[in-house]
């Protein structure tokens, strides 16, 4: 009896942190024979818990990766997830793996933002 019960909780747990991974990110999905995509939403100020959202697209190697990202006082910016440096409204990326690539969108801004982001792949 301990054993199932422990065997059912261990599920849970992994079912929860599945779900909560899925939940962290946004899959950018572009409608047949597009390359290009528009995505609208509200980050909360900078610090808050729902100041950063991630994005995952898929790709090819070799292919171009644009992210432009419009919000009020540019305060909006986006970088890929697994890169340091500089940071912007505009990201351009050369792909250097087929796959799925991260990246995010961050508001540094002291008040909630708006944004308008336009994700293409070249």
């Amino acid at each position: 009896m301990k054993k199932t019960n422990l065997s059912i909780l261990a599920a849970m747990l992994i079912v929860a942190l599945t779900v909560t991974n899925l939940s962290a990110q946004t899959r950018i999905s572009f409608a047949r024979g597009k390359s290009s995509t528009t995505v609208s939403g509200t980050l909360t100020k900078r610090g808050s818990s729902n100041s950063i959202r991630k994005f995952v697209v898929r790709a090819k190697a070799g292919q171009h990766l644009s992210v432009i990202v419009k919000s009020r006082g540019d305060n909006v910016y986006t970088n890929m997830s697994d890169e340091t440096g500089e940071r912007g409204p505009d990201m351009y990326y050369t792909l250097d793996a087929e796959g799925d690539h991260e990246f995010v969108i961050e508001n540094v801004g002291t008040r909630a933002a708006k944004f308008t982001m336009i994700v293409k792949i070249l």
